[in-house]
C-alpha cells in the first residue's frame, strides 16, 4: 500500500519455491508475510546463496536510501524492522559467508549516477559487504521469464554442479533455444549478469 505504483509479481512466489527446493540445506522461503526484514536479517546469517524475487524501488535523490521492499511486521518496533531493505543498512552487514547474492528485481544493476557519491546499484553495498558475486539486472524484468530463467539458472548450479557463470549463460542459452518463441527475445534474459570476482562457484 505504500508503494501502490508498483505491479504485482505473479510468478515470484514459484519462483523462491522451485529454487528453495534446490537448495536441500536451506530453510523453508520467505513468502508473503512471513518475507519480513527481520527474517531476511536472520537468514542472512545462516544462508550462503540468497535469492531476492521482489521489488527494487531508487531514491532519486539519495542512494542510500534506494530500498529492497519486503513485508512490514504488523506492528514497526525498531527501524531495522519496517518492512525495508536500505542501501545503507546492506553496508553495515558482513555477509563474508556468503558465496551468491541474485537480485531478481528490475533494474538492480543499473548505476545510478548521485552527487557526491558517483555511480551506485544495488549491486555495490552486496559487494562492499564481502559478497563475491552478485547477479542483477540491467532493465526491468518481465515475471514469467524471470522465473523459468532463474529456476534454470540455480539448477545449473546445483544439479549440474557449474561455475556460477556458466550456470547464467546455460540458463540464457536455453531461453535462446527453447521452443517459446516469445522468450527468445534478448529483453526476456539478457537483462541479468554477473557482477564480482572470478570464481569456480
Amino acid at each position: 500500500s505504500d508503494f501502490p505504483k508498483l505491479k504485482s509479481l505473479p510468478d515470484a512466489a514459484s519462483e523462491a519455491l522451485a529454487i528453495a527446493k534446490l537448495y536441500k540445506e536451506s530453510n523453508s522461503p520467505l513468502l508473503d508475510r512471513s518475507a519480513t526484514e527481520k527474517a531476511v536479517r536472520s537468514g542472512f546469517l545462516k544462508a550462503n546463496v540468497a535469492h531476492f524475487a521482489l521489488h527494487y524501488v531508487v531514491d532519486e535523490r539519495h542512494s542510500l536510501y534506494s530500498k529492497m521492499v519486503l513485508t512490514p511486521p504488523s506492528k514497526v518496533i525498531d527501524e531495522g524492522d519496517d518492512g525495508l531493505l536500505q542501501i545503507h543498512e546492506i553496508y553495515k552487514m558482513d555477509l563474508a559467508h556468503m558465496r551468491l547474492v541474485v537480485l531478481a528485481a528490475c533494474q538492480t544493476a543499473i548505476e545510478q549516477q548521485y552527487g557526491g557519491e558517483g555511480a551506485v546499484s544495488v549491486a555495490r553495498p552486496f559487494l562492499a559487504s564481502r559478497v563475491p558475486l552478485v547477479v542483477a539486472s540491467l532493465w526491468p524484468v518481465e515475471s514469467s521469464s524471470t522465473e523459468r530463467l532463474m529456476t534454470r539458472f540455480h539448477r545449473y548450479r546445483k544439479e549440474a554442479n557449474l561455475p556460477t557463470s556458466e550456470a547464467l549463460q546455460r540458463a540464457q542459452l536455453d531461453m535462446i533455444e527453447g521452443e517459446n518463441q516469445h522468450v527468445r527475445h534478448p529483453y526476456y534474459w539478457a537483462a541479468f549478469t554477473l557482477i564480482g570476482r572470478y570464481t569456480k562457484f
